[in-house]
């Protein structure tokens, strides 16, 4: 599924293809048969409750007040940034344990071809019924056993259809918690659209937790024409990772002294070659300005490798490759920010800083899998969308000696903004994911 990472956004097509759902019978057949063997000498002799006990155990109750509703989060990567904000921002205890561990306890009893996201959810009710009851009970001993250290009142997920969530969300659901999701899919470019239409219906999915808070309107309207979730349980709430953004003071032009690059050095981008040439220019105008910090802005260090690969004028050049500036930080200070086809570009609209998209050779070549685009008028009343490399060279010189003001109102770019992530100037995200959240466990404590 698309994941919103603040600096990469997947292609549609990588993610959608089509699974091969397995066959039963045979080869398989005997495969299931020892996996299951495995799943009923774990439950017999102990060994499950065992490994529930241990991922309970693993649970970070750091962030844990008295007199607070309890939320568990299944923590990843990327949902840990939104973590963190919720920490800081929310009167609720959200203590994390790591999605990954309990992926990897479960993949010891369920065969391979079986954990398919999205697929699983079908599985586990037909082809996989008989691995249900030892999964499901392995789902409740781990929350009677974290509940037993400080009561559970909510799970918080970052995704719908994790098949190695669907144990737990049968478990909570038996035991009154509430189970829901902070999606971080968002589903706001046209093609990822009809995808995951095609994609959900082909699997089957159903949602089996409570309900899910989604980052946009979009993806609210799209997730009610699957049918697969409750017609009352999508809340539109925004992503509290951005809400550092209320945060941060607009630097003055004039003591503004970056110019930065977001690497789009991958297919997933949609833009290789025109990466090759853009970085090419970017290193050519840093050798000239040692006045100025020309940075190129990673989403993980190791990707400096592969951004050199591909433009080797970046390596000994003066551009500063870096994963760890925070973009708060970072982007309010540049004197223009290049990118393509990354959220860390609507980002950069938030700011008083010039906005540049790239968009000769392949870059923007399909609108339908851009999240910017010349073609559409409010976009272009925001963002400089330089059609070659002569035209991107000017915007860069004009940058570079402070002359290229940030295009439209702050209005006009935070609608831009809107356009895949809810902003609202009266309430943070995260206040609205805790009156959501609250909402669930007033209403289960209600039931209960």
């Amino acid at each position: 599924m698309m994941t919103l990472a603040p600096e990469k956004l997947p292609a549609p097509m990588d993610i959608y293809a089509d699974r091969q759902v397995p066959v039963a019978g045979g080869w398989q057949s005997l495969r299931d048969g020892l996996f299951r063997a495995r799943l009923l000498f774990d439950s017999a002799t102990g060994r499950l409750e065992g490994a529930a006990d241990r991922l309970a155990q693993s649970i970070d109750w750091s962030q844990w007040r008295e007199g607070r509703p309890t939320v568990l989060c299944l923590e990843r990567a990327t949902f840990s940034k939104d973590i963190e904000e919720l920490q800081a921002r929310c009167d609720l205890n959200f203590v994390t344990m790591s999605a990954t561990a309990g992926k990897s306890v479960q993949e010891r009893w369920v065969p391979p071809e079986w954990q398919m996201q999205s697929y699983f959810t079908k599985f586990f009710s037909d082809e996989l019924a008989a691995f249900r009851p030892h999964l499901e009970r392995f789902g409740e001993v781990l929350l009677k056993k974290a509940s037993a250290h400080h009561p559970i009142d909510a799970i918080l997920a970052a995704n719908t259809d994790y098949w190695q969530d669907e144990a737990l969300r049968r478990a909570a659901a038996t035991l009154g918690i509430p189970f829901l999701v902070l999606c971080r899919e968002n589903y706001t470019i046209k093609q990822d659209q009809a995808n995951v239409l095609r994609h959900y219906s082909k699997a089957g999915f159903r949602y089996s937790g409570t309900a899910v808070a989604v980052y946009s309107e979009t993806t609210r309207t799209i997730m009610r024409e699957m049918g697969a979730f409750p017609e009352d349980g999508i809340w539109v709430t925004g992503a509290p990772r951005f809400d550092r953004w209320r945060d941060v003071r607009q630097v003055p032009a004039e003591t503004r002294d970056c110019v930065t690059l977001l690497s789009y050095a991958y297919p997933i981008y949609e833009a290789m070659d025109n990466f090759r040439e853009a970085a090419a220019i970017f290193a050519e105008k840093a050798a000239k300005r040692d006045d100025l910090r020309f940075v190129l802005k990673l989403k993980k260090e190791n990707e400096s490798t592969d951004a050199e690969a591909l433009c080797p004028s970046l390596k000994g050049s003066r551009v500063e490759m870096t994963a760890d500036w925070p973009l708060f930080d970072l982007l309010p200070r540049s004197r223009a920010v290049v990118g393509c086809n990354s959220l860390a570009v609507a980002e950069a609209l938030l700011t008083n800083s010039a906005v540049i998209v790239p968009a000769w050779h392949d870059a923007l070549s399909n609108s339908a899998t851009c999240l910017y685009h010349y073609s559409e008028p409010t976009h272009r009343k925001c963002i400089y969308f330089p059609r070659s490399a002569e035209e991107f060279s000017t915007l860069l010189d004009l940058a570079v000696r402070g002359e290229l003001p940030a295009a439209g109102t702050l209005e006009e770019r935070q609608a831009c903004f809107r356009e895949h992530l809810h902003y609202d100037a009266a309430a943070s995200s995260s206040a609205m994911v805790e009156r959501f959240i609250r909402h669930y466990v007033d209403q289960a404590r209600s039931a209960s």
